[in-house]
């Protein structure tokens, strides 16, 4: 285990209480949360595809998400088995630093009530829908947010369609499980200057958007897609630059500036034509395929979407050269890989939980 996981698992295992916020406001009782379930009349719906925790919407005087922690999580790695915990360090972290960005007035969950040992989180209740569109304004606002979250020290890991509302072109997120502190002047993320691979737009990619583009081009071609995944970048482009002038006034390290920086110039490069263009998109591809396709088994918490990405690098490998692909993934020989691609693929099916 790492420090956070010591520290997580240490407080899990003492008497120690976690409470956020109060009932004061409610005409609820502690009670009353902690005895709510599929039978109870003030629950309209229940969500129960979450990993870690059950969602039920219940109606009183107002419309709450209730969201009730699973005795047993469905991912069966530490960080799946600690991820409530994490949850309401991190609401705890936003609702400190509430009024420092409009974003966290307005596109994050506000958390009423959390009693960690009661396994409860109270919040309001969020119309809205999971993203349909691959639309540049939603993606903009999602990799904006996520920039914020790093600004007070907390790196966002799963910016999941599951975990993204969209309301009339608006973003909210609600569920902040894998959402880890650190110290943004120093570290490009929560695993500090050892991963620079991983930043918000790669997360938004790799959890999400990649496999989505994918379905997009099997309905409408590559030379659309090509041109989507461009103003996806050029989005990206917007906000980075944004976040390295943030990060410049408050004193980053060079060795953080010039990580954004590079991010920055690999995009602009990659937009610059066409080859270039789809190079970019194939690096992003299978780096973000092979990431996501490791989370899922490492967890033990695999699905279809696990089952398609795997076949995708499958096309991939035969689709281009083993010379363009030998360039992006940790493999010298062809064969070998494909060979890895069919152990995924038999343990993926092993691991199905939907």
């Amino acid at each position: 285990m790492n420090i956070r996981q010591r520290e997580l698992a240490s407080f899990d295992q003492s008497n120690e209480e976690y409470i956020i916020g109060t009932l004061q406001n409610t005409n609820f009782k502690i009670d009353e949360l902690e005895n709510i379930d599929e039978n109870s009349k003030l629950v309209s719906e229940i969500i129960e595809s979450g990993l870690t925790g059950v969602i039920f919407k219940i109606n009183k005087d107002a419309v709450y998400n209730l969201k009730r922690k699973r005795k047993t999580s469905k991912v069966k790695n530490i960080d799946g088995q600690l991820s409530f915990l994490n949850e309401l360090i991190c609401r705890s972290k936003i609702i400190e630093n509430q009024w420092k960005f409009a974003s966290f007035q307005n596109n994050i969950v506000k958390t009423i009530y959390a009693n960690y040992r009661k396994g409860i989180l109270l919040s309001e209740w969020i119309d809205g829908n999971h993203p349909k569109a691959l639309d540049i304004d939603w993606i903009q606002d999602t990799i904006n947010i996520a920039l914020d979250l790093q600004k007070i020290g907390l790196f966002e890991w799963d910016l999941s369609r599951g975990n993204i509302l969209v309301k009339d072109k608006k973003v909210k997120l609600f569920d902040f499980g894998y959402c880890y502190q650190f110290d943004p002047l120093v570290a490009y993320n929560s695993e500090g200057l050892n991963e620079p691979r991983f930043h918000a737009l790669e997360r938004l990619e790799t959890r999400y958007l990649m496999l989505a583009l994918y379905r997009y081009e099997k309905e409408n071609g590559k030379n659309k897609t090509l041109n989507l995944f461009k103003e996806i970048k050029r989005a990206g482009i917007i906000s980075y630059v944004d976040h390295h002038a943030y990060l410049e006034s408050q004193g980053a390290n060079k060795q953080v500036l010039v990580h954004f920086q590079n991010i920055i110039e690999e995009w602009r490069d990659g937009i610059a034509d066409m080859d270039a263009l789809e190079a970019l998109y194939l690096k992003e591809v299978l780096r973000s395929h092979l990431l996501d396709i490791h989370d899922d088994l490492s967890g033990k918490s695999c699905t279809p979407d696990t089952l398609l990405r795997i076949s995708h690098l499958k096309e991939l490998t035969n689709q281009y050269t083993w010379r363009q692909i030998a360039t992006f993934v940790d493999h010298t020989e062809k064969e070998k890989f494909l060979q890895e691609l069919e152990s995924f693929h038999e343990n993926a099916i092993m691991y199905q939980h939907s």
